[in-house]
């Protein structure tokens, strides 16, 4: 019953048109000249993240939070891996990286390994509601993009409250709604719900954190979005030859509708930063 839970888990995530075959990465590898053996996150870095900004936002969080060699961290909805080994390799901290989708977790995991940082990333497929580990583990849990795909936000929140250490923080981007959310943007983004700014305050207020910082990331987001189409538009001819027509085209259109969700101003982007009492 449970596998098959996280199985139905796994095709909700799926109808977002970003993971449309995510085997893409190894032919984008294999186009840099890495067929086969050993990888560098540097490579990889430039393939591996799905969320705005790539590494530059890792970089902010690793900073925000002072994330170091003995730090235990847990990167909820992890993807490909990205963020997880670029932190790992960066801080040589330890990373818990937990992600629902079979697919994108056995390629993280095939990655990781080319990258010989299995020592310090352990992938694990699990649906972070259910993720089964003793409380008190993390000093800190961290996710791009990933809250507003999960119909139980507040319980997810009070889930990490209580994986963490005292004194242990959260770091999260994620959307929130600014105005009146149509249905077409809902099924662009694969959402069900999206919260308002006092929502997310009261997700982490009912937890039990404090010290809450919100930052308002919306024009940066709508200038990645922009910036992203653009890309694609201009380098379909290329996709197409390298990855295939359909998946080219669906990437294309994914970003295409991304951007167009901007145009009512509508939808923002937030940073949360949020601490577990340390007592």
């Amino acid at each position: 019953m449970e596998n098959s839970k996280i199985n139905g888990d796994d095709l909700h995530f799926k109808g977002m048109k970003i993971y449309n075959n995510p085997q893409r990465i190894y032919k984008q590898i294999q186009q840099a000249g890495y067929d086969s053996g050993k990888l560098t996150v540097e490579l990889l870095s430039k393939f591996d993240n799905y969320h705005y900004y790539g590494t530059q936002t890792v970089d902010k969080c690793i900073d925000k939070l002072q994330i170091s060699k003995d730090f235990k961290v847990l990167d909820f909805g992890s993807g490909l891996g990205g963020p997880a080994r670029y932190m790992a390799n960066k801080t040589h901290c330890h990373v818990t990286a937990v992600e629902i989708q079979e697919e994108l977790n056995e390629i993280a995991s095939d990655l990781t390994k080319r990258c010989e940082l299995s020592d310090r990333v352990h992938h694990i497929r699990q649906n972070i509601r259910d993720f089964d580990i003793e409380t008190n583990q993390f000093d800190c849990a961290i996710g791009w993009l990933v809250l507003n795909h999960i119909k139980d936000k507040a319980g997810v929140i009070k889930k990490l409250f209580n994986l963490l250490k005292k004194g242990g923080k959260i770091y999260l981007e994620d959307f929130y709604q600014k105005g009146p959310f149509t249905e077409e943007q809902r099924a662009v983004m694969c959402l069900d719900s999206l919260p308002v700014v006092e929502d997310y305050h009261q997700y982490l207020a009912d937890a039990g954190f404090i010290n809450a910082e919100f930052i308002d990331i919306s024009i940066s987001y709508k200038k990645c979005a922009r910036e992203r189409y653009e890309k694609f538009t201009e380098q379909l001819p290329k996709d197409i030859a390298l990855m295939g027509e359909e998946t080219a085209k669906t990437l294309l259109a994914f970003h295409t509708s991304i951007h167009h969700v901007y145009d009512g101003d509508t939808v923002g982007g937030i940073r949360i930063v949020a601490q577990r009492p340390e007592d």
